[in-house]
């Protein structure tokens, strides 16, 4: 927070759990599955699938076992998208999605999180940005370079657990809604980071 002078506390991600004994369910449902993001800033919860099936697309990056009707949801949007030239036909199979499948995530402020996360997410603006892929060891020509994505912005996440480096996401147009970030000029984007312990 201090060293990057963050507006907004990092956010951690445990996959694939069941619910924790003690630990409360999301303060209210959401429409986007990055809308949790928001939500665990100053607390922890739990989220089960269900929770997340508002958001097909997030739902699906996320890893859930998917119902008929949040399929066909999916498979509407997702055509949707390929009529408008959002996405073209080639991209839907390569969107990348968490492999530690389950039942439900665990959500929760970094300082406060009571278990080992899988990512951590950080809100930055592109100085902060580029600080930290300075101080990540991203930012060397001479090395692989940080990578960038677009949309979906939740596809950082099981970008970087793939990769097991930090990514960077611009976000795409829902997570720029549901999540009330990116409104003011200099737009933040954010980071995903695989998470290795301290």
């Amino acid at each position: 927070m201090e060293s990057l002078a963050l507006e907004r506390p990092p956010v951690a991600l445990k996959f694939g759990i069941g619910r924790p004994s003690g630990v409360a369910r999301p303060p209210t449902a959401v429409p986007s599955s990055c809308s949790f993001w928001r939500q665990a800033e100053g607390k922890v919860f739990y989220a089960s699938a269900e929770d997340h099936f508002n958001c097909p697309v997030g739902s699906m990056v996320m890893g859930f076992e998917l119902p008929p009707e949040v399929s066909q949801k999916l498979n509407d949007l997702v055509n949707f998208m390929c009529g408008e030239c959002y996405l073209t036909e080639a991209e839907p199979a390569k969107i990348p999605m968490i492999r530690q499948s389950g039942p439900g995530i665990l959500y929760g402020q970094l300082d406060m999180f009571p278990a080992e996360p899988d990512v951590i997410l950080m809100w930055l603006v592109p100085h902060q940005a580029m600080i930290f892929s300075e101080a990540a060891g991203d930012a060397s020509w001479a090395g692989e370079l940080m990578a960038v994505s677009g949309r979906p912005g939740c596809a950082a996440l099981p970008r970087a657990l793939e990769r097991g480096k930090p990514g960077l996401s611009l976000g795409c147009a829902g997570m720029r809604t549901f999540t009330s970030v990116g409104r003011r000029r200099c737009s933040p984007s954010f980071q995903a980071i695989r998470w290795k312990g301290s």
